[in-house]
Order: C-alpha cells, then structure tokens, then sequence
C-alpha cells in the first residue's frame, strides 16, 4: 500500500465535505420555512456534516495551521445551525417522533 493509494479517501472525503454545504443550506432553509416541522434526522444530519467537516482539524496534523478564519467559521455555522435545529425541535409538542430517552 504506497502513497497513492490513500490519495482516493483523503479526495473522497473531501467531495463529501463540500456537498455538506448543500446539507446547510437545505436546512437552514427548512428552519427558516418550516420550523414547526424540524425532526431529529434533519438535526442529526447536520451534526453528522460538522463532525465530517471537523475532520480537516481533526486529522489535518502539519496542514492544520494553513486553516484560516473562514474555516472556522464555517465549522461554527454548522454548530450553531445544529444547536438551532436543536432548539426548534424542542420546542415542538411531543408527537412521539423524538429520539428515546437513553
């Protein structure tokens, strides 16, 4: 297994980082629409998003400290969209469409 064989992940990984965005923007556009109608998969996809995104600081070792500001609020949007999908979700009367109680 040499060099180029860890080339196909490292690009696949980040094919599916940038069609995170479409995830952020669908989502932000249904809390913003609809926020009666927010259910835990969409809040779990979005968490699901900022921890594949967090993988660039994650696992970035020596390139991590060619991240700039824009990288790092591109990360905190996702928290705070999350934290806000989070809270329209909580709000909602319960329809027994909530994750169990671990």
């Amino acid at each position: 297994m040499g060099p180029e064989d860890a080339v196909w992940p490292k690009g696949a990984i980040a094919v599916a980082s940038g069609l995170t965005n479409l995830v952020f923007v669908l989502a932000a556009a249904w809390l913003g629409r609809r926020p009666q109608t927010v259910r835990w998969p969409l809040e779990a996809l979005v968490w699901s998003a900022a921890v594949l995104n967090a993988q660039w600081f994650l696992l970035g070792g020596s390139s991590r400290g060619a991240l700039r500001i824009g990288y790092y609020l591109w990360i905190t949007s996702y928290m705070l969209l999350g934290i806000a999908l989070h809270e329209a979700r909580r709000r909602l009367p319960d329809r027994g469409m909530r994750l169990p109680a671990a």
